[in-house]
């Protein structure tokens, strides 16, 4: 049983190490190109672990479902912001997408953390 723990928490820590890079990374790195890989990276961690949340929660929890998928899907909106912003204001919709996909990370550590 303690075997089983031990492999839930090092995957714990490694998804959370994983999106604090990426949100450091994302801020930091000044390539564009670099930035856009940091931030598809951070943007598949909450969806991975809503996922996963949602696949182990027991069907009568129907308040923690609404919460992976709300954690989930805010991840994937700043994904279509970023996706579909245009020239004119692109440099301001993807740092709102970055602002909220790094929401939504830290949104799912607290999720795995505390549910």
């Amino acid at each position: 049983m303690s075997d089983i723990l031990g492999i839930l928490l090092i995957g714990f820590m490694g998804l959370s190490a994983l999106a604090i890079l990426g949100i450091v990374l994302m801020f930091v790195l000044r390539n564009e190109k670099a930035q856009k890989v940091a931030f598809y990276l951070t943007a598949a961690v909450p969806i991975i672990i809503a996922i996963n949340f949602a696949g182990m929660t027991p069907l009568y929890m129907v308040g923690d479902y609404i919460v992976a998928a709300l954690v989930g899907g805010l991840s994937i909106v700043g994904i279509l912001m970023e996706r579909l912003s245009n020239e004119e204001n692109k440099a301001k919709r993807f740092l709102l997408a970055k602002i909220v996909v790094s929401v939504s990370a830290l949104a799912s550590m607290l999720m795995m953390t505390y549910m």
